[in-house]
């Protein structure tokens, strides 16, 4: 399992997305709007989203609140992701 990696390889895995599915942005984008079906558009997701996302309400979501805000909606992610 890769736990770091540096600019450049990051940037290699994202280019190379069929070898490395879980750098690919696209596919990380779309596992999480799979839930703005239930949404009149994705915006209203998205404002959704941020509620659930920003616990504390600081305006800013680490990764740590991130991660746990899209497993308690059913989106669960690896730490590659």
């Amino acid at each position: 399992m890769l736990v770091k990696a540096d600019e450049y390889t990051e940037k290699y895995m994202e280019d190379n997305s069929h070898a490395f599915p879980e750098a690919s942005l696209d596919a990380i984008l779309d596992k999480i709007k799979k839930g703005a079906n239930k949404f009149g558009s994705l915006q209203d997701y998205v404002i959704h989203l941020m509620k659930i996302l920003d616990k504390n309400n600081d305006g800013f979501v680490d990764i740590a609140e991130f991660a746990a805000g899209l497993e308690s909606i059913n989106i669960f992610s690896t730490v590659h992701e």
